[in-house]
C-alpha cells in the first residue's frame, strides 16, 4: 500500500529586505539542452531547445516561445549561436547534452525589436524550505540531505529560469522560529521570522500532495503586506509538479520588475558620490553600462568624489529607481546627502487582486483537496501569463537629480 505523504515547500521570494543576486550575463545566453546523437537534426533541435530557456530567462516570462515573433526567431536560430560543445548530463532523460552560448547582442536586439519584456539581472534571491506531512498527522522538516531528489529538481527548475536559490540551515533557531506545524498552517508570520535572518526578500508557500491516484496536485500562496495571490496545479510527476509552480511563481515575480525598450530613449541625471580612484570610476561606469534599462552613460562633470552623470534609459523611470536602488554596489541619498532606504520596486497591492490575509488557519481545517477546490480562480487576458501588478515606486519619487554613493569598492 503507497503511502501518501504531503510535502509543503515554502519559498521566500523578493518582497521584504535582503540584497538581490547581480546574475553573471554570460550565464543567462548559455544553455545545455539534452541532444539524442551528434547528427545534425538533432543538435538543431537542441539549439532551438537552449534558446527557448534563453529567452525564458530574460523574459521572465515561461511561455514566451510560444509567441509567433519568438517561433519565427526559432526556426532561423543557428544565427544567434556563437559556440557550442557536447557535454554529459546527469538526468533521466539524455545522457548526452548540448551546450550553447549565444549572441548577447543579437538576443538582446531581438528582445527589443519585437517589444518582448528584459528582466534585468539583479534578481531576488530565494530561500527554499522543505517539511513533510504524513498520513499519521506528524510534521517535520525535511532537509536537503534527506530529500535529495527533490532539492535536484528544484535547483534545475529555478535554474532554468535565472532565479537563484539558497536553502535554510535547519538549526535550532530555524526550528524554534517556524515549527513545522507553523509552516504546515501556512502560519505566515512565524513564516516572516523565520526567514529574517537570511539574506532573502519575501515569502511563497507551496503545498504539493500525492493521493491514490498518482497524480500530483498542489496549490501556493505568494504574499506582502497582507494581500496575497493563490494558484492551484496537477501534474503526472513531481518534477513536472515543481516545474509548473516555479514557472507559476517567477513569472509573478518577474512581471514586478522586467519592462519594455521604448524606441526613444529618456534622460535622467545622476549624482555619484565615494569615486575615489580611477579604479572606483571605471567600476561604477561598468555597473552602469551592464544594467539593460541604460542604454547610454554619459559623464557630464567630476567635483571631489562626486560624478555627474546623464543616463539614456529605455524603460520607465521606476524602473530605472528600482535598478539603482537594488544594485549592492549602490547605495541611494537623499539631496542633503543622508542614507535614503534601499525600496525595491515590488507593488504594494496584491498581484492577483485576492485577499487571502489570515486564511493559515481556515486552510488548515480543510481537507488537501477542500483547500484547492476553495482557490480563488485567477483569470489571465489573451497572451498574458501572470497579472501585472505594477512598479511600486511612483514616479513622483524622482527628484530632479538622483543620489547615490557608490560603495562597490575602491
Amino acid at each position: 500500500m503507497k503511502t501518501s505523504i504531503r510535502l509543503l515547500i515554502i519559498a521566500f521570494l523578493a518582497l521584504t529586505a535582503g540584497l538581490p543576486t547581480l546574475l553573471r550575463a554570460d550565464d543567462l545566453y548559455t544553455a545545455t539542452a539534452p541532444v539524442a546523437d551528434h547528427s545534425d537534426a538533432a543538435r538543431s533541435q537542441a539549439v532551438k531547445l537552449g534558446m527557448e530557456e534563453v529567452l525564458i530567462r530574460l523574459t521572465g516570462v515561461s511561455d514566451v516561445a510560444s509567441r509567433p515573433e519568438v517561433r519565427a526567431m526559432l526556426a532561423r536560430v543557428n544565427a544567434y549561436v556563437v559556440e557550442y560543445s557536447y557535454t554529459a548530463l546527469n538526468t533521466n532523460d539524455s545522457n548526452l547534452g548540448l551546450k550553447v552560448h549565444y549572441d548577447r547582442v543579437g538576443v538582446d536586439r531581438f528582445l527589443r525589436d519585437r517589444g518582448l519584456p528584459i528582466w534585468p539581472l539583479n534578481r531576488p534571491r530565494i530561500l527554499v524550505w522543505l517539511v513533510a506531512d504524513s498520513p499519521l498527522g506528524e510534521s517535520a522538516f525535511v532537509t536537503p540531505a534527506q530529500a535529495e531528489a527533490v532539492q535536484r529538481s528544484l535547483d534545475r527548475v529555478f535554474d532554468r529560469r535565472g532565479m537563484p536559490v539558497i536553502y535554510p540551515r535547519y538549526d535550532l533557531q530555524d526550528q524554534q522560529h517556524l515549527p513545522a506545524e507553523q509552516a504546515l498552517s501556512f502560519d505566515t508570520d512565524a513564516i516572516a521570522l523565520a526567514s529574517s535572518r537570511y539574506p532573502v526578500e519575501g515569502w511563497m508557500v507551496v503545498r504539493l500532495h500525492q493521493p491514490g491516484d498518482g497524480v500530483w496536485r498542489g496549490a501556493w500562496i505568494m504574499g506582502r503586506d497582507g494581500q496575497s495571490m493563490m494558484r492551484d496545479v496537477e501534474a503526472l510527476s513531481l518534477e513536472a509538479m515543481l516545474q509548473t509552480l516555479v514557472d507559476q511563481a517567477v513569472d509573478a515575480v518577474a512581471a514586478n520588475f522586467s519592462y519594455v525598450a521604448r524606441k526613444t530613449a529618456d534622460q535622467v541625471d545622476v549624482e555619484v558620490r565615494g569615486i575615489n580612484s580611477f579604479r572606483a570610476y571605471n567600476n561604477l561606469i561598468t555597473a552602469l553600462e551592464d544594467m539593460s534599462i541604460i542604454r547610454k552613460v554619459e559623464v557630464t562633470g567630476l567635483d571631489g568624489d562626486h560624478v555627474q552623470l546623464v543616463l539614456a534609459i529605455e524603460g520607465e523611470r521606476s524602473h530605472l529607481l528600482d535598478s539603482l536602488y537594488r544594485y549592492p554596489g549602490l547605495e541611494p541619498l537623499n539631496p542633503d546627502g543622508s542614507v535614503r532606504s534601499r525600496e525595491t520596486a515590488v507593488p504594494t497591492g496584491s498581484a492577483s487582486g485576492v485577499d487571502v490575509q489570515n486564511q493559515g488557519d481556515a486552510l488548515d481545517d480543510l481537507t488537501f483537496q477542500e483547500a484547492v477546490d476553495s482557490a480563488p480562480d485567477i483569470p489571465l487576458a489573451d497572451g498574458q501569463t501572470v497579472p501585472d501588478p505594477g512598479v511600486g515606486i511612483p514616479v513622483a519619487e524622482f527628484e530632479k537629480v538622483q543620489h547615490l554613493r557608490w560603495i562597490g569598492g575602491r
